[in-house]
């Protein structure tokens, strides 16, 4: 296997049968190459490797959908580009060609098109501008098309990690769309890998964003609904908010477009937020699995936070930390093994840092940080009263969303065409600098070389230019006599009581005819060279405390 060059784009492989006959091995292989920075890559089976002998006569598919769901699209009005989608469970069974029938019907046939970005830009018109709601159908039945001789790729022995210890966590999943038929935003449920090969139909086009970026598609999604992240701040494992490319590049956020064509791979890895549509009708075959990289995503895994949501009996990490990491199977069964997510931004390592630091030095008591690392084990997020308490931080998880962008719409693998440059015309009537100012200027750039070779560092502490008769060790042991949580570089101030402070102004040196009052442009924005401060005072910020 040998890796494309530029490996922050999703990678597509061409392995042989024989790479293929151990998977996680394949997979851990592409990861050493870089694969799983992308969120997504993309495997193209051997021409001898074949799914299903028997074809795709659906006829012969007897496969019986007890429980279509019918997919209403809730348009957000607010902003273009994002939507709510509803699921309404239908009480009739259909069977697969009867499916077939329902998706081909001139209902819901995909209109006419010349190529997928044509119909990927008919697909978000449609669903963000129609006033009607979309309605489509799609179905997920837990069962297999490959047959069972077919020793490679089969996802109902896949080999890993979570097929040998909880081979009933990752059965294989029959999903069969049609046109419209979408897949919201969402990570795989523990965080867990999985694999995705469409057997038969109209291709897929899925959206996957870097798992370092995870953070911020959370982020915009807050602000976009705010009502839905105020009842569940995990909001997106609802697995039911669309949110378009072209809205996330506009907050800067990298997306990642990939095109499943029938017969081809897709493999997911751990933290990476995907969703899609399908072009049209579709019959596509998917499975969880894991790596022992895995682990520790799956031990750090936010899930939804919804009191009334009853869940699936959860995969149970424990027998996988006994197995991979016995060293922590004690601190993990009694909840002190207590990490960040693999993936958690700067801000979150940072307050968590914080936290620690905080208690050390008595800021908050225990019990205040024993509930701070449970809510940052359930959140990503700041806690609020912990802002309010403490409000000059120097991080914070603020977030200000751009609704509309003037970029050039593309994504990270789209080459942009660059523009010619064109000189501006030179403004002839701009009005020239006179010449006082250019002197004021002069004179300031040669003021500031002077300070700079006179300027003498003692420890962390500079002598001010505006301060005389102070000691080096007199500001230093001043400063000491403070400590400041936030780690913050306080400077010192005038104290305005002293005879140098209420000096009268000059009025002659530059930086007095430097102001506006003597016809200066206040481009120095300096005081009087004769106001220096004799008994020069620490600044502080409320946070800060006198040492005892």
């Amino acid at each position: 296997m040998e890796p494309p060059r530029d490996q922050t784009k999703p990678m597509t492989f061409y392995p042989t049968l024989e790479e293929l006959a151990r998977f996680d091995q394949y997979v851990a292989g592409l990861e050493s190459q870089g694969a799983h920075k992308a969120g997504v890559a993309r495997i193209v089976p051997p021409k001898n490797w074949v799914a299903r002998k028997a074809g795709y006569d659906l006829a012969n598919v007897n496969k019986e959908i007890k429980t279509p769901v019918q997919q209403i699209t809730s348009t957000l009005q607010v902003t273009s580009g994002a939507f709510i989608t509803q699921n309404k469970q239908s009480t009739t069974s259909l069977s697969v060609p009867e499916y077939h029938r329902l998706a081909t019907s001139p209902k819901h046939l995909p209109p006419s098109h010349s190529s997928p970005d044509e119909l990927e830009h008919l697909y978000w018109k449609e669903v963000t501008e129609d006033k009607a709601p979309s309605v489509t159908s799609r179905a997920e039945v837990q069962a297999t098309l490959t047959d069972a001789s077919q020793a490679v790729l089969n996802m109902a022995s896949l080999s890993s990690i979570l097929s040998e210890e909880a081979p009933e966590s990752c059965p294989p999943r029959l999903c069969v769309g049609m046109w419209k038929t979408t897949s919201c935003w969402q990570v795989e449920d523990r965080d867990l890998y999985a694999v995705n090969f469409l057997h038969q139909g109209a291709a897929k086009t899925w959206y996957c964003i870097p798992p370092q970026y995870g953070y911020k598609l959370e982020q915009v999604a807050h602000q976009l609904f705010p009502e839905v992240s105020g009842a569940c701040f995990n909001l997106l494992r609802h697995k039911n908010i669309m949110i378009s490319p072209k809205l996330l590049l506009a907050n800067d956020i990298p997306v990642h477009k990939v095109v499943q064509e029938q017969g081809t791979f897709l493999v997911l890895f751990p933290h990476s937020y995907h969703s899609g549509f399908a072009h049209g009708f579709s019959i596509s075959e998917e499975t969880n699995f894991a790596l022992p990289r895995w682990i520790e995503y799956g031990k750090r895994f936010r899930d939804c936070l919804c009191t009334n949501l009853e869940r699936a009996a959860s995969l149970k990490i424990d027998k996988f930390v006994k197995k991979f990491q016995p060293e922590t199977q004690a601190s993990w069964q009694q909840g002190e093994d207590f990490a960040l997510h693999p993936e958690d931004p700067v801000f979150v390592k940072r307050y968590w840092v914080d936290l620690k630091t905080r208690l050390r030095l008595g800021f908050i008591s225990s019990k205040e940080f024993g509930m701070l690392r449970e809510s940052l084990s359930r959140k990503r997020e700041v806690a609020p009263w912990f802002k309010v308490k403490f409000p000059n931080l120097d991080y914070n998880d603020n977030f200000e969303l751009i609704r509309s962008s003037k970029k050039t719409e593309h994504y990270p693998n789209t080459p942009i065409k660059k523009l010619k440059k064109v000189e501006k015309p030179v403004d002839v009537k701009k009005k020239l600098v006179s010449s006082r100012e250019k002197t004021l200027k002069e004179k300031h750039w040669k003021d500031i070389e002077t300070k700079k070779s006179s300027k003498k560092n003692v420890g962390n502490v500079t002598k001010g230019f505006g301060f005389k008769g102070e000691k080096f060790e007199d500001l230093k042991a001043k400063r000491s006599l403070f400590q400041c949580p936030s780690n913050k570089k306080h400077k010192f101030k005038a104290c305005k009581t002293c005879s140098g402070c209420k000096e009268e102004d000059c009025n002659t040196c530059v930086y007095c005819l430097d102001k506006p009052r003597n016809g200066g442009k206040l481009v120095l924005k300096q005081k009087c060279k004769k106001r220096v401060c004799e008994s020069p005072k620490m600044g502080t910020c409320p946070m800060c405390r006198l040492k005892v």
